[in-house]
């Protein structure tokens, strides 16, 4: 009898502490909707600019959709070949606005990309882009992701600079 009440006593002990803890984990403020968007766009442009494909495919949604009938699969193809090439990029972002509205938001962004083409001079690349984030679950958090983004010419890219 004994016994028993000590593994009640025992599990509710248990269980108000994981509660306690399940709580305190959920109302534990983190970065706003903003911040996190704003990390995305600041991880790809890391990820242009150090030629990291895996870097630019963590901002990349699995539905993805781009001008030209761009999709997830072109894009990784695109970022690999950028990777294996000789130019190097650096990414200004001159201006944006942010549209957010959960789970969507939409950015506009005033971009400048200075290209250098295997050691020659630098060439700006200026774009103006319309990129839809989405929010969505990667494992047990929620995260922002690219899903679209309108405003440049991939097979111009690929054939001028690649």
């Amino acid at each position: 009898m004994v016994r028993v009440r000590r593994r009640r006593s025992i599990a509710v002990a248990l269980g108000v502490i994981l509660g306690a803890a399940a709580a305190w984990f959920v109302t534990q403020v983190g970065p706003s909707d903003r911040e996190r968007i704003e990390e995305v766009v600041a991880r790809a442009e890391r990820g242009i600019e150090t030629k990291s494909v895996k870097e630019i495919m963590r901002c990349v949604s699995p539905d993805f959709v781009g001008e030209g009938g761009m999709d997830r699969d072109k894009v990784w193809r695109l970022a690999a070949q950028w990777a294996r090439s000789a130019s190097q990029a650096e990414v200004v972002i001159e201006d944006y606005q942010l549209q957010i509205h959960p789970p969507r938001a939409l950015g506009r962004f005033d971009v400048v990309v200075h290209l250098e083409l295997e050691g020659g001079p630098s060439i700006p690349l200026g774009l103006e882009l319309a990129v839809e984030f989405e929010r969505r679950w990667r494992g047990l958090r929620r995260v922002w992701l690219v899903k679209s983004v309108t405003g440049y010419d991939p097979e111009l890219f690929l054939e001028e600079y690649l």
